[in-house]
């Protein structure tokens, strides 16, 4: 009976991971639409560092970022091996707020990376610290819901130690 059972949850396992492996190639597919679309509308903005060019290069970025997250998950990986370069800590949080903005105005939620950050890098994969940094902030304009207007405040900012940065949200 054990193995009966075990024979069984094998076979429910695999059924869901053929069913995510399906649902993740379906998103995939809408992804890739989606980036060609951006990559046309791109040519037809003008290269003048607007601010519908730099929300459509944020888009693209983000979009390819969900591809590959997508790519991962169809090959069973877990995420590559970390790909370090130097990354300016006050830049990707800078980066990081632009992009949720618009997300945390609309739930009410002031949303702001503090002055003075140190001109500091870190050396890091910029992508992996980047969804680390959208999944904190998400979390805490989630946080934050139930808080009186004047409360709903995020702020961003890092610090420099002798030997780390701290990046505190």
């Amino acid at each position: 009976q054990r193995l009966e059972a075990q024979r069984f949850e094998a076979e429910e396992m695999a059924a869901l991971g053929a069913l995510a492996a399906n649902l993740a190639h379906e998103i995939r597919n809408p992804l890739n639409a989606i980036n060609l679309n951006l990559e046309l509308l791109g040519e037809d903005l003008p290269a003048d560092g607007s601010s519908a060019s730099q929300s459509l290069a944020t888009t693209r970025d983000e979009v390819g970022r969900l591809a590959s997250l997508v790519s991962d998950f169809l090959t069973y990986a877990r995420p590559g091996e970390p790909e370090l370069e130097t990354v300016r800590v006050d830049g990707m949080l800078k980066d990081v707020c632009e992009f949720l903005a618009a997300e945390a105005r609309t739930n009410g939620v002031h949303l702001r990376v503090l002055p003075g950050l140190p001109p500091v890098a870190v050396w890091s994969d910029p992508a992996q610290l980047r969804q680390v940094l959208l999944n904190l902030v998400i979390n805490a304009v989630q946080a934050v819901q139930q808080l009186p207007p004047d409360r709903k405040v995020i702020e961003l900012t890092a610090d420099a130690g002798e030997k780390l940065v701290l990046i505190a949200v």
